[in-house]
């Protein structure tokens, strides 16, 4: 019995996680679609999220999937006409 309560307990988890991840998903198109529309010109930090892991936010950082974002930036920008550019923050 405690087998399977475990197995169903992994799976519950894994459920758990996967709306996680969709949500996120949903969220990030939504965001970059609205961005995309309401701006003829976006600009985004080349930051390193490896970096960022390290430093005190490191559990926002990876949650909130950087280079997710930039990606559908640069490719929603691209169809939409939009200016993508990419800036060095090292300045």
């Amino acid at each position: 019995m405690a087998v399977a309560q475990r197995a169903n307990k992994k799976l519950e988890v894994k459920n758990i996680h996967a709306k996680n991840k969709n949500r996120r998903k949903d969220e990030l198109h939504q965001f970059s679609t609205m961005l995309t529309q309401e701006y003829g010109a976006i600009f985004v930090g080349n930051v390193s999220s490896n970096k960022l892991v390290k430093t005190k936010m490191a559990k926002s950082t990876l949650d909130a999937g950087w280079s997710s974002l930039k990606t559908m930036l640069e490719y929603k920008s691209r169809q939409a006409g939009v200016i993508f550019e990419e800036v060095n923050e090292a300045y």
